[in-house]
């Protein structure tokens, strides 16, 4: 039986992910995933993390799926549900995928809207450029 090199490569990455995801967040290795998601087109892997229990992956779903703009379109609504996570990094890489896809389906946008009154400066600031810079 032959393994599939590309196969094995992207489950060392995320094995790698799981193992540490807090050095794997910080040292550069996402974009290692980022292409590697992008090369197989294995989206599970990144709904994966955005449904996990810890917020460091979390995030390092979020962070894929805003890198994958609208190649993210078909994992949209799992996208959507981290806009109410506590972790700042999260919801700003979840909103910016979100208005990246959001040129194809403007019902997206009232997420962004809601954002704008997001108690995080930050994140209202952010939601406020986005809507001002989408092409909707």
């Amino acid at each position: 039986m032959m393994i599939n090199k590309k196969e094995s490569s992207l489950s060392k990455i995320v094995a790698r992910a799981h193992r540490d995801p807090d050095t794997f967040y910080k040292d550069g290795s996402l974009d290692e995933l980022l292409a590697a998601v992008r090369k197989s087109g294995r989206l599970d892997i990144v709904v994966d993390f955005l449904q996990s229990n810890k917020v460091v992956e979390r995030r390092i779903g979020s962070w894929t799926s805003s890198e994958l703009a609208i190649e993210a379109a078909p994992i949209i609504e799992h996208i959507v549900n981290l806009v109410s996570s506590n972790d700042r990094a999260t919801v700003y890489y979840a909103l910016e995928c979100i208005a990246s896809v959001s040129e194809q389906d403007a019902s997206l946008l009232r997420h962004l809207t809601d954002a704008t009154a997001h108690p995080d400066p930050v994140i209202a600031r952010l939601a406020n450029y986005l809507i001002s810079n989408s092409g909707v």
